[in-house]
């Protein structure tokens, strides 16, 4: 592949293209970046999350991290100029059974072709090695999705960085081939930070990155001046200005269900016997379905009687199911503005389609949803991204221009996956352990009225 017209530095390329076949030797020329791995794989886990998500290794040699964040439960991409180090990263993988996709490609060919496309962006020890390190973040930033994360990692440039990263590592303890580095090309925190501002990223963190090769230990500190990493933020959209239709998840997002369901799982707690659960307890397992409130009603209940169990609910519920529930406050208001801009709304629940059919009718809401989509309409159901797809279909508007508001984890992944934008409604039934600002969401909204300011 032609690298004229990229940021990258053929010299460079060629470099690594030849040491290739060594890649995976943990005790050969890429020993140091063995045993950084772990921690920097860590120090993303830790403020990102990967299970899920859409991750991106841009310069990912022959696979080191992409191989950690594919075991981590990400949907990677890694990408690389040096046709070896794809060979070999692709060789690795099918041997470890993973699925990495893994190309030849640049980075800025990415991101036109899969703009904003990302959860999570990771560029490690390759900074320092291409002309135009500003641009390259730059490109990273057109990469990563609003509200995404983009992890660097590189090296300072100081003397003690000199000392340390290029003589002796170098030169004395020859643990890195002479003239893997420039000290021209080491790249001090401050002006990472700046090009990072100009790209749209903000700095969340710097941590250091201290290597003891002897003891075979990396671990994080808090001293940057040699090896570090820096952890920056894509800040979430404030207005999807290319929305043309709006999804929503029915209980706890359109719909304020917990007082109906609560009433109706405390019903069959009476009929078996049992004291009532409190509302609070039990509001905060309505997002997750019928079959998680029997769970929490029942615990010990045998796998024939939880299926009975739970039949009966809905059979309690499907008689009363629309005696206090009502839209969220504001949410009526969102509705009559998304009709009167000309913008089809629908849902996509997890309830049965008879149920949330039923339910929207009581309130006067069936007739006006552009697409109802149930939990048993199609043979998958949430966080798998077909019912979303299937709903964009009915509507007639492209994925990539349809808003899915949920208040659920797997909301958000269903969205992510069908290439949706995804707004977390954290007015719903989110419990206490719960961390919604680590779902892959593009926004969080404390309620209604605040989508109501983007379609102005």
């Amino acid at each position: 592949m032609s690298t004229g017209t990229v940021n990258a530095d053929r010299a460079e390329l060629d470099k690594f293209d030849a040491l290739a076949h060594r890649f995976w030797d943990p005790q050969g020329e890429f020993r140091p970046l063995h045993l950084l791995n772990p921690v920097r794989a860590q120090f993303i886990l830790d403020r990102a999350r990967v299970a899920g998500a859409r991750v991106l290794d841009v310069g990912c040699g022959g696979g080191l991290l992409s191989e950690s964040l594919c075991r981590a439960g990400g949907a990677v991409t890694a990408i690389d100029l040096a046709p070896a180090m794809i060979d070999a990263a692709r060789l690795h993988a099918a041997e470890s059974a993973l699925a990495v996709d893994y190309r030849v490609a640049s980075a800025a060919s990415v991101a036109e072709a899969e703009p904003e496309s990302f959860d999570v962006v990771a560029c490690m020890e390759m900074l320092e090695h291409v002309p135009d390190p500003a641009a390259m973040l730059s490109t990273l930033g057109q990469l990563v999705r609003p509200g995404g994360h983009v992890f660097i990692s590189t090296i300072h440039r100081n003397l003690r960085s000199f000392l340390s990263a290029i003589v002796a590592a170098e030169y004395v303890l020859r643990l890195l081939p002479r003239g893997t580095h420039q000290y021209e090309k080491l790249i001090r925190p401050s002006e990472l930070a700046r090009w990072g501002r100009a790209a749209g990223l903000s700095l969340r963190e710097i941590a250091g990155l201290q290597l003891d090769p002897f003891a075979r230990r990396c671990a994080i500190s808090r001293d940057p001046s040699v090896n570090y990493l820096a952890h920056f933020a894509r800040a979430p959209f404030t207005a999807p200005v290319t929305c043309r239709a709006m999804l929503f998840d029915l209980d706890g997002t359109l719909l304020d269900t917990a007082h109906d369901l609560a009433d109706a799982l405390n019903t069959l707690r009476r009929e078996e016997g049992l004291e009532p659960l409190e509302f609070p307890r039990v509001r905060v397992f309505v997002s997750h379905g019928s079959s998680a409130l029997v769970r929490l009603a029942f615990p010990r209940a045998s796998e024939r009687e939880f299926l009975a169990r739970r039949d009966r609910l809905l059979e309690i519920y499907g008689a009363s199911l629309a005696v206090r529930t009502r839209p969220f406050d504001g949410m009526l208001e969102l509705l009559e503005r998304l009709e009167r801009a000309g913008i089809p709304w629908g849902v996509v629940t997890n309830k049965p389609h008879a149920l949330a059919e039923r339910l929207l009718a009581a309130l006067g809401l069936a007739s006006r949803a552009a697409v109802i989509v149930g939990g048993d309409t199609l043979p998958e159901r949430k966080p798998h991204p077909r019912p979303l797809l299937y709903a964009a279909e009915r509507i007639g508007v492209p994925p990539a221009q349809t808003t899915y508001v949920g208040d659920a984890e797997r909301d958000m992944i269903a969205a992510r996956a069908a290439g949706m934008r995804a707004v977390v409604a954290c007015f719903g039934y989110i419990g206490p352990a719960e961390n919604p600002r680590a779902w892959p969401a593009d926004a969080w909204v404390d309620s209604p009225r605040e989508i109501l300011g983007w379609l102005k």
